[in-house]
């Protein structure tokens, strides 16, 4: 009686269905294969984790270096507005006052004081690269398209006979642009504090053109003893608007800056400024000349410089403050990035320590068998 041998490999194929799945299987890599594992795996995964930190330490750094850089350009984009209020109300006053030949040197003083203003935002704005938003470089452009246009603006509003309402006009909307820009830069601010500040500060901007404005709007009246036609219903829509703006301004500004405008900007000078510019417009409403005399046209005129000046300096302290505080979010965040970098390689090389440790405990038995 033949006894039939056992399938033996039939069973060792069911055991073993592929030797390619055989050969993957952890257990059956060489040592040294598993120690690399053992090892690179651990780094890899830290490694991506380590970098991931980094990565997002930089981009905030990039985002509050950005701010800085914005926030210092809208010091000088401020400082070039307040320049050109100042040459709009004198030209307004030149041109009511018939272009004597004796109001060309205080243009030209202005003039200069502008135009070296002009320069430093034009220097700051060729910082602006391909870092920045699309928007921002478009805004900027803008600033920069306004400053090349001076000339051709003084031409028209002092050398030419255009009346002096429209000189101030083409004045307000080249200062438009540079508003644009603090608007802009306030969405790049990358905190919300500071996104609240600048927002304020373009308020304030607004609200002290208006105020600027008025300056001159009224003083070319008071020297022409009546309102042109237009003029008073600017003057009343420059009130309104200054009055919106002001709301704006205490609506994104922080008590304390609200709390330093209402200190900084008041006192006698501007009451009388407010209240003479109000008896002017009583009197123009009632259709009755704005006789009120060459003295009181030269206070109030002092009075309203000092009103916006008041205003220009709260508008400094708030540029100022902004200014400083992005430039320590900036220090902090770079802070930051150093730390993260230094952490994450202290990490890597505990991580390849730790690994190597365990490995060379798990090669030293099989050594010793």
């Amino acid at each position: 009686m033949t006894v039939a041998s056992p399938p033996v490999r039939h069973a060792a194929a069911k055991a073993h269905p592929g030797r390619k799945g055989a050969a993957l299987a952890l257990r059956n890599w060489r040592v040294p294969w598993r120690l690399i594992a053992l090892i690179a795996i651990p780094t890899v995964v830290a490694m991506a984790f380590a970098g991931l930190r980094v990565e997002a330490a930089a981009d905030s750094a990039a985002t509050f270096g950005r701010s800085a850089r914005l926030a210092v350009l809208g010091q000088q984009v401020t400082a070039l507005a307040q320049a050109m209020e100042d040459e709009r109300d004198l030209t307004a006053t030149f041109i009511a006052d018939g272009r004597p030949a004796a109001g060309q040197a205080t243009l030209r003083r202005q003039y200069a004081v502008t135009d070296a203003l002009a320069q430093a935002v034009r220097t700051e704005i060729q910082q602006v690269g391909r870092a920045f938003p699309a928007q921002t470089r478009a805004d900027a452009a803008d600033v920069i398209a306004r400053v090349d246009d001076l000339p051709g603006l003084r031409s028209y509003a002092a050398a030419s006979d255009a009346p002096a309402f429209t000189a101030t006009t083409a004045y307000t909307l080249a200062n438009a642009d540079l508003f644009t820009l603090d608007d802009d830069i306030a969405q790049q601010a990358g905190s919300s504090a500071l996104v609240g500040k600048v927002r304020a500060l373009g308020s304030l901007s607004r609200m002290k053109d208006q105020t600027s404005l008025q300056r001159a709007i009224l003083e070319g009246a008071l020297v022409m003893r009546q309102f042109p036609t237009g003029t008073l219903d600017a003057l009343i829509g420059a009130q309104a608007q200054q009055a919106t703006d002001l709301a704006s301004f205490e609506t994104s500004a922080t008590l304390g800056d609200t709390q330093a405008l209402n200190n900084t900007v008041a006192g006698p000078r501007v009451d009388q400024a407010r209240a003479l510019e109000q008896r002017a417009i009583v009197l123009g409403e009632s259709g009755g000349t704005l006789n009120l005399g060459p003295a009181t046209g030269r206070q109030w005129y002092a009075d309203m410089s000092y009103t916006v000046g008041r205003m220009r300096q709260a508008e400094r302290q708030l540029a100022g403050s902004i200014a400083r505080q992005a430039g320590a979010l900036h220090q902090g965040a770079m802070r930051s990035l150093v730390l993260t970098a230094g952490v994450a390689v202290v990490v890597l090389i505990f991580v390849l320590l730790a690994t190597l440790i365990i490995a060379r405990s798990m090669v030293r038995p099989r050594r010793r068998s």
